[in-house]
């Protein structure tokens, strides 16, 4: 009788030594799935990685545009120079990377977003933008997406333009409202239509022209979810 009562005990206590375990084993995996989201490797400057987010340092996202080469991340320098001739490995890459203005919010919360990228070679980086400038060519290419963080936004693009480097209008996004840029660049874009969504924060891509540092062709569309 008393050793079949010890017999129980020590099962007992087997039991619930073996159920701390589990929870111990649960705590670990837990604790390091969460460092590495904090530290990077799931989580990457405030970018979850979905789709082919690589998680490169400073990648804030990924942008592509339907039936295009344009299917790069997205990254955020500390300047608008850091990108310009660095790959998102953080090589030096004279056809750079696609990179978001340095002054706009990580995940496009403001009303005007510019994300700038080089013009190496047909068919690279955005070299693509000076089509836009073509009516035909704009018309089959409208239809594109933007991943940042657990946000996919559907992009529409309703405006394409050839603007003076120097323009400080369309280059201080940060100054600017999604209204202000649809009413100045509405009687001045090469190409323009009425954005399906007139609420909708608006995202410019933005390349050198043939003319290089005198003018920049820009590309504009709205972003929604």
């Amino acid at each position: 009788m008393i050793l079949d009562r010890i017999a129980t005990f020590l099962d007992h206590i087997l039991n619930v030594i073996i159920v701390i375990v589990c929870l111990f084993m649960m705590l670990i995996g837990s604790y390091t799935f969460y460092d590495r989201l904090i530290h990077g490797e799931l989580f990457n400057g405030g970018s979850l990685l979905t789709d082919r987010n690589e998680g490169y340092e400073n990648q804030i996202g990924w942008i592509k545009i339907d039936g295009t080469n344009i299917n790069y991340p997205v990254l955020q320098g500390k300047d608008n120079y850091e990108y310009l001739e660095k790959n998102p490995k953080g090589e030096i890459d004279t056809d750079g990377s696609i990179f978001l203005e340095w002054s706009n919010d990580r995940l496009l919360r403001d009303e005007f977003s510019i994300i700038y990228g080089q013009h190496p070679a047909p068919e690279k980086m955005f070299s693509i933008l000076g089509r836009f400038l073509e009516r035909d060519f704009f018309d089959a290419h409208q239809n594109g997406t933007i991943t940042v963080a657990d946000h996919k936004y559907s992009l529409k693009i309703f405006a394409a333009y050839k603007v003076e480097t120097s323009n400080s209008f369309i280059y201080s996004p940060s100054l600017r409202t999604a209204d202000s840029i649809i009413n100045f660049i509405k009687t001045r874009a090469e190409i323009y239509k009425e954005p399906d969504d007139k609420n909708g924060r608006i995202v410019a891509l933005s390349t050198c022209s043939k003319e290089k540092e005198l003018f920049q062709v820009i590309v504009f569309g709205t972003i929604s979810e």
